[in-house]
């Protein structure tokens, strides 16, 4: 038993056999670390790395499908889309939106509508609450901003009738 004791003061960084294994800590592949031994208690640098080949093949691979995704995604919104202005559930006008312009309906003199950027969103309205005015502009197919006292909706249909966007028609 003294040889022991003796043996782990000449070489610290072996494994003790006599060591309770609550007394050991592993730290890193193979590096066990002692309490008892005055060379490693303290300040030992754990040699392991923190990102591997492998977790640097695995984001650039998650990254890779993202970007090829978001292309795709893009390239399906790049369809033919259109603004249909309905009144008391009429269409009253189709609107395509490729020119920027502002324009008025015949109907009512009183709601001024503008076309951006291939955007389009209610400009002016004689409501007294404006919320047609403040909801923004529209440039996704399925998009609906109505004006309630006026019986008006802005309705953006895709020139392709696939309803792969809605989720709930509602009457």
């Amino acid at each position: 038993m003294h040889r022991l004791w003796a043996l782990r003061s000449y070489v610290p960084h072996q494994v003790h056999t006599n060591s309770r294994p609550e007394e050991k800590r592993v730290v890193g592949q193979g590096t066990v670390l002692c309490p008892t031994c005055p060379t490693q208690r303290g300040n030992v640098v754990d040699k392991r790395k923190l990102i591997n080949r492998c977790d640097i093949f695995g984001i650039a691979i998650i990254l890779i499908i993202c970007v090829c995704a978001l292309f795709v995604l893009n390239r399906a919104n790049d369809t033919e889309i259109q603004a249909e202005i309905k009144v008391r559930d009429s269409v009253v006008q189709m609107i395509a939106l490729d020119e920027d312009k502002i324009f008025v309906l015949d109907e009512h003199p009183a709601i001024e509508f503008i076309v951006r950027d291939g955007r389009i969103a209610f400009y002016k309205s004689d409501c007294p609450d404006q919320i047609c005015v403040r909801n923004g502009f529209l440039h996704l197919a399925g998009q609906i901003s109505v004006c309630l006292p006026n019986h008006v909706a802005l309705v953006i249909v895709s020139s392709i009738d696939d309803y792969s966007d809605v989720d709930v028609f509602l009457n």
